[in-house]
């Protein structure tokens, strides 16, 4: 966040007076100020002897090693190079090309924030706050869909294994309930006989001996595999010496407490946490509205698993959800981060209770010592527990990686904080914990910059809110205006908003507010154009106020290449429509495509669009031809009678897209008005130029003079002779727009 500030001429005394009265009061801040690093962000790059690509290689890094800064300067291009401490006091330097300078300004998160996704090249990142036990602040960076849509505070990301803490806590509360033991033997649930003794505790901490099996899709299927003791490594169950993370064992659980439940648990979740929380989460993807899915991508930019692909993971049955459980939920870092203020408060949020202690306190158990990734932990139920991690005492923590997602949730039971990160598509580097480093470097600063409070002896419940009225001006503005009602941009493309107010001498406090998230506005009346939609943008004083229109639509290049007409029985018409499939296009959630056709004269002076009266609407099944650059396809009106063969049509392209808000919007290509002959005339003077026509080409000359009724020698030799074989080229194509 830019904030301005008003200098005032001082003498150079008053100003070293002031620094060293800011240090002595503010010391640690004076020394965070001067926490600078130098963070490698390209996939490798060279470290050279000095500023510039002349000197000599002394080393490469490799994306997320960072290094101690020194000091910078700009070579003869005018690129910035870091100087840097290596192996312990080496120096070096590294093109800023690559790398990001790091600054640890506690009082500006959100550039620390954007830095380090950058760095680490993320595409999404989001980053929720938890302050003495409630959630206080979200920082959101980047894209949920690349050049689409802002990444928001409301976008849901399939979170990975963060998953496995709700479906404890789940476990939990079953057991609150009396419908669950989950120290007892987990055959008791699918009334069956497992080989071993295992418990929905070792199945959540990871004990169970259960492999690392292929998820199966009906309650029969799971049965059959955890009755099974080829499904089972040695050891006894329970114990530290068989610990092995498993997915595999997590699903196992979530689908024993369905079958108890009868009922599917992301409702049950829902009954008993997200509805009175406030959170919209599941499991299931497809259970969320598409618009506020987050494209999931890895690290080398690829789509991992589109907005499409997520809305069609649909809950199925209760107990067939076993794939579910391990990665699946799909949520915000915000919300995910009240039900870890659960945990970190005992149970409750805002004054309610939705744990018991007793529960949090079996959550919270360290059950024995474990090491994963050069990390050494406290193994939970399933959250993992270390002292001393981010300069915090003790830390409960557990960490996520699928589909491009890195993520990472944590808290300090004692003084009620904690952090979430989730990040799309970022670099999966793991600092010396085995912590994905993205994620434990934002977490690292968040815990950093925390201000802790000790709670008060009794804990108000009641949260309230003050609102102060506006101060009235001492000159109120009698009208305020703005230069453009109504305005176009890009996705990305700023704009300033020039705003004039009536008298020039009033003293009212301007407002901007945006009605959409697909336009943000500033203090000043910047406009960022953030992702795709239409956005109100209202611009009040006191008393007055005016709005103006801005639409942020995605420049996706489509157009109605011509027509073309099939010369043999059944006579039809064809439109083609071609579609470049650049960076716009492929990510853009495009929920259809194809063509509109109507007949001239009932369209009349009209703009054919989705909604005119008596449209045929063709959406585009069968593609004529794609590949990596574009795609055409065509839209038909076939068994067109002889009498109508001069009746002109209108043709017209389409393509449906959701904004960043879930609206369905509609881009069109241009309009061609054809008739049947008109294009078989254009036909036939093409092809009866050519000089020497194959047989084909013949018969097709053939029933174009036929349609024309040319009468020509050469037609009366083609018409003794023609079949009622239809050729490979009936339908013939002409260029003419």
């Amino acid at each position: 966040m830019k904030k301005s500030v008003r200098f005032l001429t001082v003498t150079l005394c008053a100003v070293l007076i002031m620094q060293i009265i800011a240090a002595l009061v503010c010391p640690m801040y004076a020394q965070a100020s001067a926490d600078v690093s130098v963070i490698i962000s390209g996939s490798t790059v060279n470290v050279r002897a000095g500023a510039g690509t002349d000197y000599d290689i002394i080393l490469s890094a490799t994306r997320g090693t960072e290094y101690q800064y020194v000091s910078q300067t700009k070579d003869g291009s005018g690129t910035t190079w870091y100087q840097i401490i290596y192996s312990g006091t080496k120096k070096g330097w590294v093109t800023g090309q690559y790398s990001k300078k790091l600054v640890c300004d506690y009082s500006d998160a959100q550039t620390y924030i954007d830095t380090v996704s950058q760095a680490y090249g993320a595409v999404g990142t989001q980053v929720a706050l938890i302050e003495n036990g409630k959630v206080t602040s979200v920082y959101n960076y980047g894209y949920s869909t690349k050049s689409t849509s802002a990444m928001t505070t409301d976008t849901k990301i399939r979170v990975a294994s963060l998953s496995k803490i709700v479906v404890a806590m789940s476990a939990m509360r079953m057991q609150e309930q009396g419908l669950v033991d989950i120290d007892a033997n987990i055959g008791s649930f699918w009334s069956a006989s497992v080989p071993k003794a295992v418990t929905l505790r070792s199945l959540l901490s990871h004990t169970s001996t259960l492999k690392e099996l292929s998820y199966v899709y009906t309650r029969e299927e799971t049965l059959a595999q955890i009755i099974s003791a080829s499904s089972y490594n040695s050891g006894t169950v329970g114990s530290a010496s068989v610990w092995k993370y498993c997915n595999y064992a997590v699903g196992a659980a979530g689908t024993t407490l369905e079958l108890v439940l009868e009922k599917n648990l992301s409702d049950y979740a829902d009954e008993q946490f997200f509805s009175s929380l406030g959170i919209e989460a599941s499991w299931h993807a497809g259970a969320i509205s598409s618009g506020k899915l987050a494209t999931l991508y890895y690290s080398d930019g690829s789509v991992a698993r589109s907005v499409v692909n997520q809305a069609t993971i649909k809950p199925r049955e209760y107990g067939c959800n076993t794939n579910s459980f391990a990665g699946g939920l799909t949520i915000s870092a915000k919300d995910m981060a009240k039900l870890v203020a659960v945990l970190a408060n005992d149970g409750t949020y805002d004054g309610t209770r939705y744990l018991s202690e007793a529960s949090v306190s079996a959550m919270e158990k360290k059950l024995f010592t474990a090491s994963e990734n050069g990390g050494t932990f406290s193994q939970c139920m399933p959250l993992r527990y270390k002292a001393n991690l981010y300069g915090q005492s003790e830390l409960y923590y557990h960490t996520g990686n699928a589909y491009g997602v890195l993520s990472m949730a944590s808290y300090n039971p004692t003084t009620r904080c904690g952090v979430v990160v989730i990040t799309t598509g970022a670099s999966a580097n793991r600092d010396s914990q085995g912590v994905y480093a993205v994620c434990s470097k934002i977490t690292e600063f968040m815990y950093e910059s925390l201000s802790y409070t000790p709670p008060a002896a009794t804990e108000p419940t009641t949260t309230v809110t003050t609102t102060t009225a506006p101060t009235v001006p001492e000159i109120p503005a009698q009208s305020i205006s703005v230069s453009e009602q109504d305005i176009s941009m890009k996705l990305g493309e700023e704009k300033q908003l020039e705003v004039a107010v009536e008298p020039a001498s009033a003293t009212d406090v301007i407002s901007f507010v945006s009605s959409s998230k697909c336009v943000e506005v500033d203090g000043n009346g910047r406009l960022t154009a953030v992702g795709y939609g239409t956005a109100v943008i209202t611009v009040s004083g006191y008393e007055t106020s005016t709005t103006c229109t801005v639409e942020v639509v995605p420049d996706i290049d489509m157009t109605l290449l011509g027509a073309s007409i099939r010369v043999s029985d059944p006579y039809g018409i064809r439109f083609g429509i071609q579609i470049k499939k650049d960076e716009v296009f492929n990510n853009t959630d495009i929920v259809e495509y194809g063509t509109l056709i109507i007949g001239a004269g009932t369209l009349g002076s009209a703009e054919l669009e989705l909604d005119t009266k008596s449209v045929l609407r063709i959406p585009a099944v069968n593609i004529l031809s794609e590949d990596d650059a574009q795609l055409t396809y065509t839209g038909v009106l076939i068994d067109i009678p002889e009498s109508f063969f001069n009746t002109n049509v209108t043709a017209r392209g389409y393509l449906i897209y959701k904004d960043v808000d879930g609206v369905e919007r509609v881009l069109y290509t241009n309009t061609a008005t054809k008739n049947f002959t008109q294009v078989a005339q254009a036909a036939y003077n093409s092809y009866s130029t050519i000089e020497s026509p194959s047989d084909t080409q013949k018969e097709i000359i053939a029933n174009l003079e036929a349609i024309l009724k040319i009468e020509t020698p050469s037609q009366t030799t083609q018409e003794t002779t023609a079949t009622t074989t239809t050729t490979t080229e009936s339908e013939v194509t002409t260029d003419e727009q």
